[in-house]
């Protein structure tokens, strides 16, 4: 199960034939593919670039693991933000397709990644560093939410390893160009 994201558009084009003059009307169909993927999910919750790419190149998670995530956050709480109630481990199981080893082998992988954690035995927590959980607000609640304990590898991505620079002071003297008189 995968999260790919495309999208086509097709329109008319009109064009000139620069040898002969003649103008013709086409029909172009164009499509755009990303090697980051979204959850289509809703406008709720979109799964960040960062986690994409930790997930694909860090940590290499199987099918398995990115198919529990991906029924993790169809099943999360619209109002509890990342808030998923799973009900018995064997009949969610079976309702996603995997077997039970499975299954506790991916929530260990997902937990371990700092992408889940559990809140009692049925009952887990998606993390807000790297899915959009609820609105503005919400978000920045649910990220204070997360518990110290929680696993963060966001340096492990690109994202984590770019220096941010927040200000011209902070810039190294040798990186500073002269403002232009």
């Amino acid at each position: 199960m995968t999260y790919i994201y495309a999208k086509t558009k097709a329109f008319d084009r009109t064009t000139v034939d620069k040898n002969t003059g003649e103008i013709r009307q086409e029909r172009v169909t164009e499509s755009e593919n990303s090697r980051h993927r979204i959850d289509f999910g809703g406008s709720y919750g979109t799964i960040s670039d960062a986690a994409w790419e930790l997930m694909d190149d860090v940590l290499m998670f199987t099918n398995n693991d990115k198919k529990l995530l991906g029924a993790l956050i169809r099943r999360r709480s619209k109002t509890e933000h990342g808030l998923v109630r799973i009900g018995p481990k064997n009949k969610f199981a079976k309702d996603i397709g995997m077997s039970i080893r499975a299954l506790h082998r991916s929530f260990a992988v997902l937990e371990g990644a700092g992408f889940i954690w559990p809140l009692c035995a049925e009952t887990w927590m998606l993390s807000a560093r790297w899915m959009f959980n609820g609105g503005g607000e919400a978000h920045q609640q649910a990220l204070r939410k997360i518990p110290h304990w929680v696993p963060d590898l966001f340096h492990r991505t690109s994202y984590g390893k770019k220096q941010t620079v927040s200000s011209w002071a902070d810039l190294p003297a040798a990186e500073r160009r002269p403002r232009a008189a």
